[in-house]
């Protein structure tokens, strides 16, 4: 008697461990690790408190599901929010599921087993573009699993209506997780209740119902009505995990329902099976929890999104303006191979003050187009290239790339912030009340949508800096733009106002990219208009340069001059290209000594056709 309250004290420590471990381990991990925030980022979910827009997902089904998932979504703006909401998601995922272990068995043989669900749907997760639907439609179809299999109506025709109504209703809610309820019912009430005529029903309702709706009720395709929010995979998500995710489940009920009749019985009865599943021992448990843990982690190893999650933090970082952040991201991210991680780092340079400083440090083997982003990814990336017209003051073409991402990603608050802000600099104030009514029906962004009403109501920038800002610098009359020749474009905005310092920068490094050095010369006298305490260490680079090649002294100096540590390091630069005699012998020592330079840059990096 000693013995077994002494066993049974140690099975509650244990399960007060694991139902304890697995919940903080989630919030730590999707805290710190995944990073909850990167799936709005990802996903830019919309949510309108606003009757049309809860009207829309009442029109077919799945579409309520989808609604939840849209207000839950909104909690991953904050990162410990999402971690939050992520966390209590999954303990509703392992409460349901150890209500249902508990009923198809008396006893768990596995202490952590009702976790295991959770287990897949985490590395699902590592994919931020994993939709919550799929998440809240598994918990809800779950939920009724349990409810119905705990109702203790056995009589056919109560058993039955039950189904009849409760799939019904799960249906027009979730849409496709009511076939995984259908799936656990069905095969419960055939090997535990030993009915054949009830499941024959919910199979037959299972395939009409879909099949009805989508012909006569909802303007829905057939696959989308048996399949929204089901999370199969081959739906850009990892196969095994989702696979895994749709028939634990059923397999579960399979598992313990055939495992107490024979031939199974002689499986599950071994001494081997027996002490691997025993809850009895330490050992046991302990092995079990090792395998927990092991899943877990080979997940994270495999199917952690690394460059995915770096590019979404990029462009967070972008998005809020902490450009160091960007910088340091790119270099450790590994994104400086890729276009739109050159392009953020650049626009990161500038507002740090270090475009025309260290932008030679990194890679630049874009050319121009790593300032503007090449025209074959400008439509993945339409808002962000709206972000870099919106700075430069080149506001039709900022309007004009937002239009692009409002129609490949909707009416998200990022799209409609940046379509009020342009519709105001244009005084245009009847479209931007219209962005800024649909954001003041937000959580989010209804304070900002008050303030920006404020300032189109008193016609008054100066409560808000930036526009102020880029009324002074935008264009005043109508100009073509040239996708193909966006210096054109700067030179037109420094045509307007010739103190525009991102279009100087930006056209001037541009230049430098093409290797127009000559060019590049003739527009040393905006300088002075720019004020630099200092000229410029490229500036300076290609100045001597310049000097050197054509031995010209015709031009109007910077009126800071030119310092003599980068004086003195020229007259290095070419006595290690005299002592080799030989460009590509000279290349390594160079390389470590002024891999950072516009010389190295125009020496060995610039391709005159790229």
């Amino acid at each position: 008697m000693h013995s077994s309250n002494k066993t049974g004290i140690s099975m509650k420590f244990w399960a007060i461990l694991i139902n304890s471990a697995f919940p903080l381990s989630y919030f730590m991990i999707f805290y710190f690790r995944i990073d909850a925030k990167l799936f709005y980022q990802a996903q830019q979910p919309v949510f309108f408190f606003h009757w049309p827009f809860i009207q829309s997902f009442t029109t077919y089904a799945g579409g309520l599901n989808e609604l939840l998932a849209a207000f839950l979504t909104q909690f991953f703006y904050r990162t410990w929010s999402g971690a939050v909401l992520l966390t209590i998601l999954f303990a509703c995922i392992a409460l349901v599921s150890y209500l249902l272990i508990r009923r198809l068995k008396n006893r768990s043989p596995v202490l952590f087993l009702h976790w295991l669900p959770t287990l897949f749907l985490f590395i699902l997760l590592h994919d931020y573009d994993f939709p919550l639907a799929v998440t809240t439609g598994f918990v809800l179809a779950l939920l009724a699993a349990v409810l119905f299999i705990y109702s203790n109506f056995y009589n056919i025709i109560f058993r039955g209506g039950i189904f009849i109504g409760l799939y019904t209703v799960l249906y027009y809610i979730t849409g496709g997780p009511a076939l995984l309820f259908v799936a656990i019912v069905l095969l419960y009430d055939l090997i535990y209740q030993q009915k054949v005529i009830l499941p024959a029903i919910y199979l037959g309702f299972a395939f009409f119902v879909p099949l009805f709706s989508s012909a006569f009720l909802f303007i829905q395709t057939r696959g989308s009505a048996y399949f929204l929010n089901l999370g199969l995979p081959g739906e850009g998500f990892a196969f095994w995990p989702a696979f895994f995710l749709l028939f634990f489940f059923p397999a579960l009920v399979l598992f313990f329902g055939l495992g107490a009749r024979a031939p199974f019985s002689t499986i599950t009865r071994t001494k081997c099976v027996q002490a691997f599943f025993s809850e009895r021992t330490t050992l046991t448990i302990v092995v079990q929890i090792c395998i927990a843990f092991v899943l877990s982690g080979a997940g994270t190893l495999f199917f952690a999104q690394k460059k995915q999650q770096a590019m979404l933090t990029v462009d967070y970082a972008a998005e809020h303006h902490l450009w160091q952040h960007v910088i340091e991201v790119v270099q450790n991210g590994h994104l400086l191979d890729t276009y739109i991680g050159r392009y953020q780092l650049n626009r990161a340079l500038y507002f740090t003050g270090q475009l025309c400083e260290s932008m030679f440090a990194f890679p630049q083997v874009a050319g121009y187009p790593g300032l503007f982003m090449p025209e074959n990814i400008r439509h993945l990336f339409p808002i962000q290239y709206s972000d870099l017209f919106y700075d430069l003051g080149l506001i039709n073409e900022a309007q004009h790339w937002a239009h692009e991402a409002l129609s490949v990603t909707g009416d998200t608050p990022r799209n409609l912030q940046r379509l009020a802000l342009v519709y105001i600099l244009k005084k245009e104030y009847a479209a931007a009340q219209k962005c800024l009514a649909l954001l003041s029906r937000t959580s989010r962004y209804k304070r900002w949508a008050n303030q920006l009403a404020d300032v189109i109501e008193k016609k008054d920038f100066s409560s808000y800096p930036k526009l102020k800002q880029l009324d002074g610098l935008m264009l005043k009359s109508d100009f073509i733009v040239i996708p193909s020749q966006p210096e054109v474009c700067l030179e037109e905005l420094l045509s307007v106002n010739n103190h525009n310092k991102m279009a100087y920068e930006y056209y001037m490094m541009g230049l430098l990219l093409d290797g127009k050095v000559g060019r590049f010369m003739n527009r040393l006298e905006g300088l002075q208009h720019i004020h630099y305490q200092q000229t410029p260490r490229h500036f300076e680079e290609a100045i001597l340069m310049y000097m050197m090649n054509t031995g010209r002294r015709d031009f109007a100096p910077p009126p800071a001059g030119l310092s003599a540590n980068t004086i003195a390091a020229f007259q290095d630069y070419i006595g290690i290209l005299k002592k080799y005699n030989n460009p590509t012998a000279a290349y390594r020592e160079l390389a470590a000594k002024y891999g950072n330079t516009y010389w190295f840059y125009a020496s060995y990096i610039y391709q005159k056709d790229q």
